[in-house]
């Protein structure tokens, strides 16, 4: 689109081309007077205003690039040029041009997050093994406790306490692990109906009388390929995340307060709503052409509130690491990340619509998962948790090694323990009775637990391993493919359950 301006007016004169309204205003509108400069985002129009200002003063064409909101309030990037109109040697307008630019601003600030939630993720990383590590340890001996506490004793709540704020740790390391780009679990045939009922009740008793919640669900919703516990976190990401916007709206406050427990008698002041439906892409669509999905059907999530919504310098960095309109101390900020970075993981997108006052819609793509016809996802099997085999438990953490020792010994294993690789090797020369199962760290002094497994497997043909760790799956997926692994920190029933599964795992099926 081209223009010409009266400066004096600060109004556009003449517009040509055929596409002025493509952003939901008339052309009469256009050409009101500040109707403009009204629209440019206010962290650009310093920008504009001194391109404007050179070509009045120095009358030479200036580039620029800007901003604007549409009618219905999404922001749209455009490319611009403004240069002089000059007469008898003075400015009397400007004239210019306009070029949408918003699919490739998009792809720009897609690779722009992607590298943001990479540093994020390295710095998790860094920190994340010792710290599961800690975590392991606390919630392995509160487990304990708990396994052989009398429901009567007074300090079994204080037990509980502690595993509540351990869990609380477990979730806010996950968060950080999950936008890292290298966090989300084994993908798998995944029925996210099935998945918004299991967190039902973690929905309701978090939302509380907040919001009146719904969940409205396709019946003949297709099968998607996707991790069951990151679509969890995306879900209770965005149900949070619109709770906080209705209790912001209802109480006037900047704090995040779905998780307390409501007034009694309060009524609900707002409506979330989660969706699922299938839909079609077809080549021209928004998700296909930012986003780079493929055209066809995918799996739609969709999150709706009637909250406060989010101004245009809001919208546009909702997705950022750590940005909150919170107040501090509610909430990290990182819940919308957490959603783009599983999504992303998933191959698919996510978008916001908002505008102030009239609420929000966060909207997931997920690719389907390509079934054959009489295809359907495995049911998981329920596993023995106690046995009586031996096990030789790895780990240079002489916490979370003293952990994994005594809860085996009590599932009633018989466990060999080692503080590092080199130990571990002497205690296989040296043990005369089968070895059933290895347990082993994966980043150990002198040498990774990859590399002692493929030692240990030729002198213990059929020996099953389980590798632990307290980085993710993902960030060692190149060494560990194939192969059985436990994140920390784990419950004693998850350690359980992987090592009795492990174990009945048959000898032809290992990795080695």
């Amino acid at each position: 689109m081209t223009w010409e301006a009266d400066v004096a007016q600060q109004r556009f004169t003449k517009l040509i081309g055929n596409h002025f309204d493509t952003w939901g205003f008339t052309k009469e509108e256009w050409l009101s007077p500040g109707f403009w400069t009204s629209r440019i985002h206010p962290e650009d129009f310093p920008n504009v205003a001194e391109a404007c200002g050179t070509a009045i003063t120095k009358q030479v064409d200036k580039h620029f690039e800007c901003r604007m909101t549409t009618a219905e309030g999404t922001v749209m990037w455009f490319d611009g040029l403004v240069g002089p109109i000059i007469e008898h040697g003075m400015t009397v307008g400007l004239r210019g041009s306009l070029a949408d630019t918003t699919n490739r601003a998009l792809r720009g600030s897609k690779e722009s997050k992607i590298q943001q939630m990479d540093a994020v993720g390295r710095l998790a990383g860094g920190v994340a093994h010792d710290f599961n590590n800690l975590l392991t340890v606390i919630k392995t001996y509160s487990d304990l406790i708990a396994f052989g506490a009398d429901s009567s004793d007074p300090n079994t709540r204080y037990v509980h306490a502690i595993r509540i704020a351990v869990d609380r740790a477990v979730a806010l390391t996950d968060q950080l692990l999950l936008f890292s780009t290298q966090s989300v679990g084994s993908k798998s045939t995944v029925d996210l109906n099935s998945v918004l009922l299991g967190v039902d009740s973690t929905l309701r008793s978090m939302v509380g009388n907040v919001a009146d919640l719904t969940i409205d669900l396709d019946p003949k919703l297709r099968i998607l390929r996707g991790d069951q516990g990151s679509l969890e976190q995306v879900i209770v990401n965005l149900a949070r995340n619109s709770c906080d916007a209705i209790h912001r709206l209802d109480s006037g406050d900047g704090g995040s307060h779905c998780n307390e427990t409501p007034l009694e008698g309060s009524q609900p002041v707002g409506r979330i709503t989660l969706r699922t439906r299938n839909t079609l892409l077809v080549a021209d669509a928004a998700e296909v052409q930012a986003d780079g999905l493929e055209p066809g059907e995918y799996v739609e999530l969709l999150c709706i509130d009637d909250g406060g919504g989010m101004r245009p310098d809001v919208l546009v960095r909702a997705f950022e690491p750590f940005f909150s309109t919170n107040d501090i101390g509610h909430g990290q900020g990182i819940g919308l990340t957490v959603v783009y970075g599983i999504v992303q993981q998933l191959n698919g997108s996510v978008s916001i619509q908002s505008e102030e006052g009239k609420g929000t819609t966060v909207r997931v793509l997920l690719p389907l998962a390509r079934l054959d016809p009489d295809q359907e996802p495995s049911p998981i099997k329920d596993q023995p948790s106690r046995g009586t085999e031996t096990v030789l438990v790895v780990e240079d953490d002489s916490d979370t090694r003293h952990a994994e020792e005594l809860i085996l010994s009590r599932l009633g294993y018989r466990v060999l323990v080692a503080s590092d690789p080199l130990e571990a090797l002497a205690i296989v020369d040296e043990h005369e009775d089968i070895i059933h199962l290895l347990i082993t760290d994966v980043e150990m002094p002198v040498m990774f637990g990859q590399e002692l497994a493929r030692q240990v497997r030729p002198r213990l043909p059929g020996l099953r391993v389980l590798f632990t760790s307290g980085y993710s799956a993902q960030a060692l997926e190149t060494e560990l493919l194939g192969e059985h692994f436990l994140a920390k920190p784990f419950a004693l029933s998850t350690l359980a359950s992987s090592v009795r599964a492990v174990l009945d795992t048959p000898a032809a099926n290992v990795s080695g």
